[in-house]
């Protein structure tokens, strides 16, 4: 559990930054940045743009979902490392996806948004997986073998080389 709870984080951390990255080159109006009487269409500003909904908040950060990227980034994590386990993909999937659809709901994204969060973060936690599977592959192979390594030891005013062989 304590290292699926780190590949999450890492997950989240990564699809987060990933996702910033996205939002800052995108510029793309979020749905309430129409008012209740005009017709909404999504719009990409743009690097660094800076639009205000008719209420006065910040609206262009809306591609792509945030809440979604990191929700599947997570969920994709504990859905690949307790897959035998056939409630929790289930479990993880469900509540990822009932995140992105509130987003929707409450009018701060577009589908489009939240279709491409998803997607970026079950890619970013299948990747974290991943790569965490191949090291610890390569690891546990490496640790299989017999290790040599040289040290030195100092005793009593001697210095005294060595080699040391594990065997595994």
């Amino acid at each position: 559990m304590k290292t699926t709870t780190l590949l999450a984080t890492q997950a989240y951390i990564t699809g987060a930054a990933v996702e910033g990255l996205l939002k800052t080159i995108t510029g793309r109006t979020r749905p309430s940045f129409y008012g209740p009487n005009e017709i909404a269409k999504p719009m990409f500003k743009g690097p660094f743009a800076k639009s205000i909904d008719y209420t006065g908040a910040k609206t262009n950060s809306s591609f792509p979902s945030g809440h979604t990227t990191v929700a599947f980034a997570a969920a994709t994590v504990y859905a690949m490392e307790y897959k035998d386990k056939p409630l929790v993909p289930i479990l993880c999937y469900t509540s990822a996806s009932l995140i992105g659809l509130s987003r929707i709901t409450e009018n701060k994204h577009w589908l489009t948004d939240v279709v491409v969060g998803a997607a970026l973060g079950y890619l970013t936690g299948r990747q974290v997986v991943n790569n965490y599977h191949r090291y610890a592959a390569v690891k546990n192979a490496k640790a299989k073998k017999g290790d040599l390594s040289f040290n030195l030891q100092y005793s009593q005013s001697v210095v005294m080389p060595g080699l040391v062989y594990r065997f595994r």
